[in-house]
């Protein structure tokens, strides 16, 4: 079509057959120069011949994602959660743009706005995946908020809850007759996570060489190697024993998981029934509130307390770096930092130098 001239401006329109729907359509093409509009317009039909050519969707956005909620397969649960940090949060702030002048600005200030809220990760997931879809069904040609995100949610640290040694060993003592005693006793002398200890098997427990291997952890520096007391090798080996007394009562009804600590048949405890019990104790014996997760805390903080090294106390729990410990940890520190200035104090004054001595050394030394 010849291009028509305007107003300062040239524009001409180019025929296509609509993928979608099969009909014919004109696409008009606007240009400050003839030159200019020669290239728009090859574009145009170079995009159109390889496919990639998108009609800009009109669509408010928010009714874009009512049709991304109706499409995507999603739990029921999920589909509410996300239907409601729509109706909320995301429809408010984009809901009227159309879905085709929809930036990537728009999208980061919408991840701006919710960053400090708990919903932010939701936001993101129904966000990122609405557009997705966009992209698929050939609405939009690229997704906006791919490599966009909210943030990290700036959280006021806070010391983990943790238990005095006493507080420990009321627990210890109150939990002893229990059938997972064992499995509180090796958390509370090891640190290890609840998800550990339930995935702990005996090819990971050398009792010989007093030393356990973490290998189900979340991590590279989590796959560690864990030294035992005495007394814990003496508590894991009374448990192997009457583990294998159990198995041999129960016959072929025992199922076979190699785990150290089974729920009486060989398959592996449940967290909840950890948790449960620890909950039930710690009520009975009037504790401070506790998790399995404090057995943990406590264990380090003890440690740390003790004047055990950062670097020690971080190997024991599998953190990637000493840094980690003393971020987790800095509410014991300032009390071991007073011990040491103390001690440095106490050593420079304990052994004054006589004056005549001072020059002696002055004058002796090297040059």
């Amino acid at each position: 079509m010849k291009p028509e001239r305007r107003s300062g401006s040239y524009s001409t329109r180019v025929s296509y057959v609509d993928p979608r729907t099969g009909r014919r359509r004109q696409k008009r093409v606007t240009a400050k120069t003839k030159r200019e509009l020669d290239r728009k317009v090859a574009q145009l039909k170079a995009s159109l011949a390889s496919g990639s050519f998108t009609e800009p969707a009109k669509i408010p956005f928010a009714d874009y994602l009512e049709h991304y909620l109706e499409t995507a397969d999603l739990a029921p649960r999920t589909r509410a959660a996300y239907r409601l940090v729509v109706r909320t949060l995301v429809a408010p702030r984009l809901g009227a743009i159309p879905l085709s002048k929809l930036t990537g600005w728009h999208v980061q200030e919408l991840y701006n706005a919710v960053r400090e809220t708990s919903y932010a990760q939701q936001v993101q997931a129904v966000v990122s995946g609405a557009l997705r879809l966009a992209v698929r069904e050939g609405l939009v040609v690229r997704n906006v908020a791919e490599g966009l995100t909210p943030g990290r949610r700036q959280r006021e640290p806070r010391a983990p809850a943790v238990w005095t040694a006493d507080d420990l060993r009321v627990f210890l003592d109150g939990v002893r007759e229990h059938w997972l005693f064992a499995l509180f006793w090796t958390a509370a002398h090891t640190g290890l996570r609840l998800s550990e200890l339930i995935e702990l098997r005996w090819d990971d427990v050398s009792l010989d060489l007093g030393r356990i291997f973490v290998g189900a952890s979340k991590s590279a520096a989590g796959r560690r190697r864990v030294a035992l007391d005495s007394a814990t090798i003496a508590v894991l080996q009374a448990h192997r024993e009457e583990q294998a007394r159990r198995r041999g009562a129960l016959g072929i009804a025992w199922q076979e998981h190699g785990v150290v600590f089974d729920r009486g048949d060989g398959r592996p405890v449940s967290p909840r029934t950890v948790q449960a019990t620890m909950a039930r104790t710690v009520r009975r014996l009037g504790l401070p509130p506790a998790t399995p997760h404090t057995l943990r805390h406590t264990h380090a903080t003890l440690l740390l307390s003790d004047g055990v090294p950062p670097h020690v106390v971080q190997q024991r729990l599998g953190h990637a770096s000493a840094r980690t410990t003393l971020d987790v940890y800095a509410h014991v520190l300032p009390v071991s930092e007073r011990e040491a200035a103390e001690r440095f104090a106490a050593t420079l004054a304990a052994q004054p130098v006589p004056a005549a001595e001072r020059g002696a050394r002055r004058r002796s030394a090297p040059a």
